[in-house]
């Protein structure tokens, strides 16, 4: 009785390992490039003091002063079939409410983001040596 306990539980196991090894990538986050990841800001002297962050798990807005606004990155959306491609990240606070956020991503030598809301104004990453 108990060799058969152990096999249902070992059966078990296996399955539950074959699903999550099989289960697709969810919807929410998509297969994206590296370039998308890192601190953008704008020589815009409106955002003088500005910068926008994505990193795997977070969106951090510069919003001036040195105070910034952290989110939980809560996924990714491209849309290929816009030239540029467009992105739309969708983010949550600590209280759980979620926000989206879209712009077009130019990959080229120096790669330049455009908020949608904000098409005239060009974003570009900002040089990691200077960090």
């Amino acid at each position: 009785m108990k060799l058969k306990w152990t096999a249902v539980i070992i059966l078990c196991l296996v399955l539950i390992a074959v699903f999550y090894i099989s289960k697709e990538p969810s919807d929410d986050i998509q297969e994206i490039p590296e370039g998308i990841f890192g601190k953008w800001e704008t020589t815009n002297s409106k955002y003088e003091d500005r910068y926008f962050n994505i990193t795997p798990d977070k969106v951090v807005f510069g919003v001036g002063k040195g105070n910034e606004a952290v989110y939980t990155l809560a996924g990714i959306q491209r849309n290929t079939e816009a030239d540029p491609t467009l992105f739309t990240v969708t983010f949550e606070d600590n209280n759980g409410n979620s926000y989206e956020q879209s712009f077009y991503y130019e990959n080229s030598a120096s790669p330049v983001l455009r908020f949608k809301n904000q098409n005239e104004i060009q974003w570009r990453k900002n040089d990691p040596m200077k960090e």
